[in-house]
């Protein structure tokens, strides 16, 4: 026992110095105290970092879906002005050809594109010919379309209209331009009994007061 626990006024009794030993035995520590509560301390700001970086993840998470959704509709718009400016370009490349271009009908049903280019090669330089057939039978329908590689040789080709080519006299017009999207069919009515091509077919007869059924 300690020495201030032996011979005291009126010696306590072995229990109560028992008693009073083992209390003494567990105080606590002060220098324990705080290490323990420096610990808590500890804990307690590690959980409020990871709740920070919880919520700046969440947030960059955030941004980024924001990123993605913006970047898809600008995306979008970009494809819609890109769509609108090659309608605009093809619009006009066709009205170009279109001027640069004539129908010639009353066309004898074996002609070929070279026999056709041959007949025309005076007025000017010539991009392509191109023979209309039947969708179904293939089958030439009577007049073709003829794109020169300027437009003044339209001019020159005019001159040959009802000229003589396989034995059949030809129709030679400029080409009508044709609007992009617009109902052939309902164009067509009541000039020409075809289904395509609008006035074109059916709308120019042989000499003579006879319509041919496919033109």
């Amino acid at each position: 026992s300690p020495p201030h626990l032996r011979d005291t006024k009126g010696a306590m009794s072995a229990e109560e110095a028992a008693e009073i030993e083992g209390l003494l035995d567990h105080t606590e520590d002060p220098a324990e105290n705080d290490a323990a509560a420096g610990a808590a301390d500890d804990n307690e700001d590690d959980e409020d970092d990871d709740a920070d970086l919880a919520k700046i993840k969440a947030r960059m998470e955030e941004m980024e879906a924001e990123a993605a959704k913006l970047k898809a509709m600008q995306e979008k718009q970009k494809e819609a002005f890109d769509a609108a400016s090659g309608d605009a370009t093809s619009e006009e490349a066709r009205r170009e050809s279109d001027a640069r271009s004539i129908y010639i009908g009353s066309v004898e049903y074996t002609a070929t594109a070279e026999e056709i280019e041959q007949h025309f090669m005076g007025c000017g330089k010539i991009n392509r010919v191109t023979l209309s057939t039947d969708h179904f039978s293939g089958k030439p329908k009577g007049f073709a379309y003829l794109e020169f590689g300027e437009p003044d040789a339209v001019e020159l080709a005019l001159a040959l209209n009802d000229s003589v080519f396989k034995g059949r006299q030809i129709q030679v017009k400029q080409k009508r331009y044709n609007v992009a999207g617009l109902n052939k069919r309902g164009r067509g009515r009541g000039r020409g009994r075809g289904r395509s091509f609008g006035a074109y077919r059916g709308g120019y007869g042989r000499r003579g007061g006879r319509r041919g059924r496919g033109w």
